[in-house]
């Protein structure tokens, strides 16, 4: 018989952790994109970057990152958003990172996250 209460446990601890790690990663290279001083307050760069990771680690339509940072304050507040952004700004986020941050931030990812056999 599966313990399903242990299982959420670890699941939610492996989620954590992965933020942790994946906050740490992020917040140790430069900023994604420029900061502009003009026009409206743009949302934290590097937390954008962190929804889409959460959003690509969870697997989450874009919609669903969304509803899901807007559940979870707590989360949200964890990866340096005071707001929920919209789905379409996490989807422009992405769209938005260069070729070369990318690469850099897959291979620091894959440092840090080794697949265990």
């Amino acid at each position: 018989m599966v313990d399903w209460k242990a299982y959420d446990k670890a699941k939610e601890r492996e989620l954590l952790a992965f933020l942790r790690e994946a906050k740490a990663l992020v917040d140790g290279m430069d900023e994604p994109w420029p900061r502009h001083v003009m026009g409206r307050p743009p949302y934290d760069g590097r937390g954008l970057v962190l929804a889409v990771l959460l959003k690509q680690y969870l697997r989450m339509p874009y919609r669903d990152a969304e509803a899901f940072l807007r559940a979870s304050p707590g989360v949200r507040r964890g990866i340096g958003l005071d707001e929920v952004p919209d789905f379409k700004t996490i989807q422009r986020t992405l769209e938005k990172l260069s070729e070369a941050y990318v690469g850099e931030l897959n291979r620091r990812l894959a440092g840090r996250f080794r697949l265990a056999r």
